[in-house]
């Protein structure tokens, strides 16, 4: 391979993982303004700031509770989501059915709410939280699943036509 090639290569190499961080970033965000949203008009018991009860003073801090503990933790969701962005291109990358994307949302949803119920103090159990909450916080992580799924397929797809 000569030179210029090898260039232009790495620099494809480079404007994918852009593309990775980006869909990752923007899932997150996407993810977790519409469950803050979903807090706010009431259709689920908790927003995105439900993370800060994983921190050991969340009880005597009360901005964690209120709005800036919400937008920080907006800002936290959506860069967490680019590492599950990146696990997502290296385990599933080639996977081309939309279902799969939402069935990697959903299980992400079993892993945060059953699986990982346990670690966050205050939130109710799948049974205790009512059909509600669960059908909307599916949704989401169904969406984002999708979102985050197809993004990736596509711009490898791209990437391996050299187009991207």
């Amino acid at each position: 391979m000569m030179r210029g090639e090898s260039s232009k290569a790495e620099n494809k190499n480079t404007k994918q993982k852009g593309y990775i961080y980006s869909i990752g970033f923007f899932g997150g965000l996407f993810a977790s303004l519409t469950a803050y949203i979903a807090h706010i008009i009431n259709f689920v018991p908790f927003g995105p700031g439900m993370i800060w009860q994983l921190w050991p003073t969340y009880e005597q801090t009360a901005w964690m509770r209120r709005y800036p503990g919400h937008l920080l933790s907006i800002v936290l969701i959506s860069l967490l989501s680019v590492f599950i962005a990146w696990l997502y291109y290296a385990l599933f990358r080639k996977k081309q059915n939309v279902w799969f994307g939402i069935w990697f949302g959903i299980a992400l949803w079993v892993l945060l709410f059953i699986g990982l119920h346990s670690l966050i103090p205050g939130v109710k159990s799948v049974h205790e939280l009512g059909w509600n909450t669960n059908i909307v916080f599916l949704s989401i992580f169904a969406l984002y699943g999708l979102f985050v799924g197809y993004s990736i397929y596509y711009e490898s797809e791209l990437h391996e036509k050299g187009r991207g």
